[in-house]
């Protein structure tokens, strides 16, 4: 995706301005000005982070030939995820009026899923074990094009902002009826399609000059953006040219997304150094023993893979698989962290807790299937309404680390590394396509073990305030689960007393995260 090496280049480039800052702040300086009130006028370029939550509603219909088949039914798609971006703009000021254009773009981990099983036909009491639906919304990115109108209060400035949005989604979705009119096998209607929909925005918030030419603002923004359709048609899999094609149509309905967001910019220009005629002298060596507090933000890679496998304890009964699956995914993440050093000579040793909501969504849908027996495809070929999916979304990661660094100029270098622990929701199904047939589901939330190490450097900028830019990889165990079969009337090898020997096992492999962050701590 483009913002996924827009986002890569974001966070090199602040990895090295933190570098470029310390070496410069390292160098012989023969006076520093003193804080006086800035002036806003001039460009400035910086980096945000924070969490948007999207509020969207969906629905499908599903006809065979001219004949509603399913309800029509609707799936809330509500999803919340971290964001993480960069923006660029321009002030002007005159007296306490700030005037200015600014432009952004945000990677979002924001997505919404909702999956029904089993379904229920058309003004009948009946309900087919073996069809499935869902509708997915996967929020890549958010970008914006606005202007801002601020009013200056103490160092900084409250401003209001509004402008044009655009935002690109994945829309998926998928219809498996389970039942085939004409005594064939049914039919399976996928969409899969992704578009870039314009919208706009509104918002506001407060920005606040820290030091020489840097500034932090928090901030809320309001998106609004239309919605999508789309029509998966297929042929049924019975035999018979009189047999009707089948129709879904899906209808993803207004997306509104809330984000609050926390941004560092640096600008150039505007300010009244100088005007200075006093000095402060050049940094010294900082003392890092104490507690602190923080927040961070960046982008996670996510890397992994699944696994199906299906029993049937019968000699003529059938099985899908196994069939693999790519987990690989990434996403935005954003959080806090605490902790304590301290520092001996050069040495400092230290321990760390932190927590991050992730926008790491792995989903893998494998439609239509080829049920088989000892023979081969039974009865013969893919059956048009069987297919599965597995689902791993990383919530959120944990870990608790030691840390041992070293000074280097006026900050420190240091490695870190510890336990660690992941809130994953799994979710995966599997609907077998013959008759009636029977469906698999599984669909929980629980917490992996694992451990995680790496590195990075921290560089103090003001006062109690550092500045940190690291890399951590952490490692986090599978994940197994089996589902019994929901049986229909009439499921082939799952009838009666039989239906509790049909299974469906999901394991999702060993995750591999390498995350990289920017951070902002105060030290207590």
């Amino acid at each position: 995706m483009l913002f996924r090496s827009i986002a890569g280049m974001m966070i090199a480039c602040g990895l090295l301005l933190t570098a470029f800052t310390a070496h410069a702040a390292d160098m012989p300086v023969k006076a520093r000005p003193v804080a006086v009130a800035p002036g806003w006028t001039g460009f400035y370029v910086g980096v945000h982070t924070g969490w948007g939550f999207g509020d969207a509603g969906s629905t499908s219909r599903t006809d065979i030939g001219a004949v509603p088949f399913f309800a029509p039914a609707s799936f809330d798609l509500k999803g919340n995820g971290p964001l993480f971006g960069g923006q660029l703009g321009y002030n002007w000021q005159a007296g306490n009026w700030v005037l200015g254009v600014e432009a952004d773009i945000s990677g979002t981990g924001i997505s919404g899923l909702e999956s029904r099983v089993p379904f229920r036909l058309t003004g009948a009491g009946t309900l087919l074990t073996g069809a499935e639906s869902f509708m997915r919304q996967d929020v890549n990115w958010l970008a914006t094009a606005r202007g801002r109108l601020g009013y200056v209060w103490g160092p900084g400035f409250l401003y209001a902002t509004g402008g044009a949005a655009w935002a690109n989604i994945d829309y998926r979705a998928n219809t498996t009826e389970g039942l085939d009119p004409c005594g064939g096998y049914g039919c399976s209607l996928p969409a899969n399609f992704n578009a870039t929909r314009s919208g706009w925005t509104v918002g506001g918030g407060y920005e606040w000059a820290v030091m020489s030419n840097w500034s932090l603002r928090g901030e809320y923004l309001y998106y609004n953006f239309g919605g999508a359709s789309a029509a998966a048609r297929t042929v049924s899999a019975g035999i018979g040219a009189t047999c009707p094609a089948c129709l879904t149509t899906y209808q993803w309905g207004d997306l509104s997304i809330h984000a609050v967001r926390l941004g560092l910019n640096y600008r150039w220009g505007g300010v009244a150094s100088a005007q200075a005629s006093m000095s402060m002298p050049a940094p010294v060596a900082k003392d890092w023993t104490g507690f602190y507090a923080g927040v961070h933000g960046g982008w996670a890679f996510g890397r992994s893979s699944g696994l199906l496998t299906t029993a049937i304890d019968r000699p003529q009964g059938f099985f899908l698989g196994p069939n693999t699956y790519s987990l690989n995914d990434d996403g935005p993440l954003f959080g806090g962290q605490v902790g304590y050093n301290r520092q001996v000579a050069n040495w400092i040793a230290g321990i760390e807790a932190d927590i991050s909501g992730t926008g790491i969504r792995a989903f893998h849908a494998q439609p239509p299937f080829c049920p088989q027996n000892a023979s081969g495809c039974f009865p013969a070929g893919p059956q048009f309404s069987a297919g599965s999916f597995l689902k791993q979304d990383v919530a959120w990661l944990a870990s608790l680390r030691g840390r041992l660094g070293h000074t280097w100029g006026t900050g420190m270098v240091y490695v870190t590394a510890g336990a660690a622990l992941a809130g994953i929701d799994y979710q995966a199904n599997l609907t077998d396509g013959v008759g009636v047939g029977p469906a698999f589901p599984v669909k929980t939330s629980t917490t992996r073990p694992g451990w995680v190490a790496g590195g990075g450097y921290e560089l103090p900028v003001w006062s109690n305030w550092t500045m940190r830019g690291e890399y951590l990889f952490y490692r986090v165990e599978d994940f197994s689960a089996t589902a019994t079969a929901l049986s229909a009337i009439g499921a082939t090898g799952c009838r009666g007393d039989n239906a509790a020997h049909c299974s469906a096992t999901y394991r999702w492999n060993d995750l591999d995260v390498h995350s990289l962050r920017l951070g902002l701590n105060y030290r207590l």
